[in-house]
C-alpha cells in the first residue's frame, strides 16, 4: 500500500491531536502535527520537506536578527 497511510482517526482523536499540536513540548507538538498531516493525506517526504524549509526560514530569520543587533 505504498503512498497511502493506513492511519485513521475519529473526530475526537483529531481534536486531541490538534490540541497536542499546540503543546509547549516541541517534540509532542511535532509528532501531533505529523500525525495530522498524515491523516490529511500528506506523505512523509512532503511534510518532511515542508518542515525542513520552515526550519531553514527560522534559522535565516534568527541570523538576520542577530546581524541587526
Amino acid at each position: 500500500m505504498a503512498g497511502k497511510s493506513r492511519v485513521t482517526a475519529g473526530e475526537e482523536q483529531r481534536d486531541a491531536l490538534l490540541s497536542l499540536a499546540h503543546s509547549r513540548d516541541r517534540g509532542e507538538a511535532d509528532r501531533a502535527r505529523a500525525m495530522l498531516l498524515t491523516l490529511s493525506g500528506w506523505t512523509s517526504p512532503l511534510w518532511m520537506a515542508v518542515r525542513m524549509r520552515a526550519k531553514m526560514a527560522a534559522n535565516l530569520d534568527s541570523a538576520i536578527g542577530s546581524c541587526r543587533s
